[in-house]
């Protein structure tokens, strides 16, 4: 609630706390969720930190797939694909909001889907 209400900073907050808790009662599930929402704070701030935006993702990417969470990991693939439109080869971004359209299609997840074939349209066509 507080990302929606544009308080970035609490919603980091929160998150790094969640992410503590969740680590120490050993609900690796809700961890790779909260690394996914510290790295959507971090993409969405005024001034990105797109490095710890991408650390982020892959840490969620990682402990996801490991846990089978797979639109968890179709979400980060989003996430990514965002990240590397801002700052970096255009080719990686459309090839990673490619493999999150796939993904999401795949689970039925119609919402991420077409946020990731927007994102990628805008990058085919560089508007």
């Amino acid at each position: 609630m507080y990302l929606l209400d544009g308080r970035v900073d609490a919603a980091a907050k929160s998150t790094e706390r969640a992410l503590t808790l969740a680590g120490k009662r050993g609900q690796q599930a809700e961890v790779a969720v909260a690394y996914r929402l510290l790295a959507d704070i971090a993409l969405y701030r005024d001034r990105a930190d797109l490095q710890s935006a991408k650390s982020h993702y892959e840490a969620a990417v990682e402990l996801g797939g490991r846990l089978g969470i797979r639109p968890l990991v179709a979400r980060c693939h989003l996430g990514l694909g965002r990240l590397y439109g801002r700052a970096g080869p255009a080719t990686l971004a459309i090839e990673t909001l490619r493999m999150a359209v796939a993904m999401t299609s795949d689970m039925g997840m119609s919402y991420w889907k077409d946020l990731a074939e927007d994102e990628a349209n805008k990058l085919i066509t560089g508007t």
